[in-house]
């Protein structure tokens, strides 16, 4: 079977978007509270569950697509970015000694994670929480620990 021209697509490595997945996971963090809130007065119960189940692994999957996708930016840039601070990084999971968290080092460590959690709070009075914009990571390197707290908001 012939291929047809309009078929046939190039893969530019140079061009690769982090608009879309960027405003998704902000859009999901910063609208939880309010969600949250919403769902407590009895409005929109047959989409409660459902917008619960979903939000944790969407932002995991949103997580880990900008990590991915930055650093194909990244490695493929002519001139290379400059190295954002958007979180902090323990390397021996003591929690004693945090050093700041570039994003390239970030991209990493959420790509490599073996735990990935979200910060919470809760609502006064209640037992309702809702999300931050904060996420913590753990993982090991070789036989050592680690452990990171990635702002969400920077990151994105």
């Amino acid at each position: 079977m012939p291929v047809r021209d309009n078929y046939v697509h190039e893969y530019d490595q140079t061009h690769f978007r982090l608009e879309r997945p960027a405003l998704h996971l902000v859009s999901l963090l910063v609208a939880d509270k309010e969600l949250k809130r919403t769902y407590r007065t009895g409005v929109f119960p047959h989409s409660q569950q459902f917008a619960e189940e979903e939000k944790e692994s969407e932002v995991i999957r949103l997580t880990i697509e900008i990590a991915t996708t930055y650093r194909l930016m990244f490695w493929n840039a002519k001139q290379k970015p400059k190295h954002d601070v958007v979180g902090e990084l323990c390397v021996d999971d003591t929690t004693k000694n945090w050093t700041e968290l570039t994003m390239l080092e970030a991209c990493h460590k959420v790509i490599h994670a073996e735990y990935f959690a979200f910060e919470t709070r809760r609502f006064p009075g209640s037992d309702a929480h809702f999300l931050k914009p904060k996420l913590h990571l753990a993982g090991t390197k070789g036989k050592q620990g680690w452990l990171a707290v990635v702002e969400a908001l920077p990151f994105a």
